[in-house]
Order: C-alpha cells, then structure tokens, then sequence
C-alpha cells in the first residue's frame, strides 16, 4: 500500500506518513457523515445558517478523528506526543459545541463529554500495557449503552457514540503497541 509523506500541517489528524488509502477512507467518513447528519433529520428548521456550519464541521471532525486515529501514522504521531496526547483529550468539548450550536439542551453533552473525559483518561493512564485495549473497548460498550438511557434523537445518539468512540478507544488506545499484544 502506498504511503505518502503528510505536509506538517497536517500532521495533528494523519501524522508524519499515512497510507493514501487510509487517508481516502478517513476522508471520505469524514465527508459523508455530515450529510447523513443532515439526512436523519438532526438539524431544526429555524438554526442560523452560521450554527449549521459550525454544527457539521463538528460532526465531520469526530468522524475523521474516530477514523484516523486507528491508522498507524496518526496513532505514531501520538505515540511519541505524551504531551499531545493529554492536550487532544483534554480540548474534545466537540459535542458539547455540537448541542449549544443546534441550541439543543447540552445536559447530555454533558454527561457523555464527561464520561468520554475521564475514560479516556483513565485508558491513556494505562499507555503501555497489555490491557489499554480490553479497557477502552469495554468503557467504550458501556458508554455506548449508558447513552441509549439519555433518550437522544437518533442522529445525535449515534454522533454521541461515535464521539465516545473517537476519545476513549480510537484515540487514547495505542494500536499498534510495540510489546505484540
């Protein structure tokens, strides 16, 4: 498979090297998941053109993310980032912009944000180890079923879970460990 050289700009969401179909595919979730958003009827009829757009580059953000930091460039980058790695943890308040744009009630945004947090925390805490993945799936499952109980519309429990997805598993589990496991 093809890599390419990422332009340093670009280094936060792919890394220094990324495969170019990794990138294709990363690209192209990123790209249909706003309008899926869209789709499935989460935005209301009266949201200033302005919330919108802040609403979907969100969403296309936590699609990408939750993609791309499964791959082996970006999953390295963050590899050798400790620092980076705690700042991207701590800065995803994504879903809570998300609610306030849409003007819906950001309670829940609250409750998964969170969750999301302090698990991802929790998985990053375990950096190194043989059990990061188990964990950060298993929080990740429980998360995902503790959001079903927050009674959200269809497209924002999926984009909640997919949020919880892209911080706690995708992005705090070290993929590609160097002890084998």
């Amino acid at each position: 498979m093809k890599t390419i050289v990422v332009p340093s700009v670009l280094h936060e969401v792919f890394g220094k090297q990324q495969r170019v179909l990794e990138m294709l595919v990363v690209l192209l979730v990123a790209t249909a998941a706003p309008a899926i958003f869209v789709a499935a009827g989460a935005l209301r009829p009266a949201t200033p053109l302005w919330r919108v757009a802040i609403a979907l580059v969100l969403v296309f953000d936590i699609a990408a993310g939750a993609v791309a930091n499964l791959t082996r460039g970006t999953n390295d980058h963050y590899k050798e980032r400790y620092r980076s790695r705690i700042v991207f943890i701590a800065a995803h308040w994504h879903l809570v912009a998300l609610f306030a744009a849409l003007s819906y009630p950001i309670g829940a945004s609250l409750l998964i944000t969170a969750y999301t947090l302090a698990t991802a925390f929790l998985v990053n805490a375990c950096y190194g180890t043989a059990i990061q993945r188990v964990l950060g799936g298993a929080l990740a499952i429980a998360g995902t079923f503790a959001i079903a109980f927050l009674q959200l519309s269809p497209p924002l429990f999926a984009l909640s879970c997919v949020f919880l997805f892209k911080v706690s598993y995708s992005f705090a589990v070290d993929h590609y460990p160097s002890f084998g496991c």
